[in-house]
């Protein structure tokens, strides 16, 4: 079958959501790839593109972009306030669409960091039957609202050499970045005993979480999906660890790792 490229636009009164959709024609099944906060449609390191370009002779994908990254656009003059609230709008236009141009495909979405809670949340709530996290950031389940002064602090720090050179060293305290673009509460337990039951009985979901093996959050994010698990929370749960590998899955050798625990697991 011809494998295709070709641009998705979904335009209403209140967004225009910019992707890109590569596959065959009237897949099976539908690979939706969902960046973190402040990422595009290609991921870091052009690692949706690479997942995409894997998958897709059996599987059709889609990457977009989300307000307020990338080219898509929220026409409301909305300020992104609530990541939780807000990623579940934006994947209910994604997930309308594809319901209406996809009706038999199935649809599976992947984010990564602090996407992933959302895509997780909103893949309970439509029953869905597999997700699939990348270095899952189970913090961001605690936040309401984002601190716009840090995010504008760390987006200057990106063009600072000592950043590139922590991040070059695996030096980068994650940890410490999300809580200060975040306002977590620090007083919630971190550890998932406090799971959304209203969201949990929803759906369960086969889940797939894929960490980097130098992650500096590895062990407590363990903890936290190990819990859930526990708690019955997923049909199935899989938990892999790329060797060698930071938070985004940084060079070649981790990305190939990561193609083929995703396509194994799949298939």
């Amino acid at each position: 079958m011809e494998v295709i490229n070709k641009p998705i636009i979904i335009e209403d009164d209140e967004v225009c959501l910019y992707g890109i959709f590569r596959g065959i024609e009237n897949p099976l099944r539908i690979i939706v790839l969902i960046p973190a906060l402040t990422g595009t449609r290609i991921g870091p390191q052009r690692m949706f593109v690479e997942i995409c370009n894997y998958l897709r002779q059996e599987i059709g994908t889609m990457c977009f972009d989300l307000p307020y990254a990338g080219d898509s656009i929220d026409k409301r003059n909305k300020k992104f306030q609530n990541l939780r609230k807000d990623y579940n709008y934006y994947l209910s236009k994604i997930y309308d669409f594809l319901q209406h141009e996809y009706p038999k495909s199935e649809i599976i979405f992947i984010s990564i960091s602090v996407g992933c809670m959302p895509i997780l949340e909103f893949s309970e709530k439509m029953r869905l039957n597999k997700v699939i996290l990348l270095s899952p950031n189970h913090l961001s389940n605690a936040t309401s609202v984002v601190n716009k002064r840090n995010i504008y602090a760390y987006f200057i720090k990106v063009f600072q050499y000592k950043t590139w050179q922590k991040f070059f060293h695996l030096k980068l305290n994650f940890h410490k970045i999300f809580s200060n673009i975040f306002n977590i509460n620090k007083k919630r337990k971190s550890h998932g005993v406090e799971i959304d039951k209203q969201i949990v009985n929803r759906g369960k979901v086969n889940l797939l979480c894929v960490f980097g093996e130098n992650d500096p959050n590895l062990q407590e994010n363990q903890k936290f999906w190990i819990l859930n698990k526990n708690q019955n929370r997923f049909t199935s749960y899989k938990n892999c660890i790329v060797s060698n590998s930071d938070h985004s899955f940084m060079g070649w050798d981790s990305k190939r790792e990561l193609l083929v625990q995703i396509s194994n697991w799949l298939n």
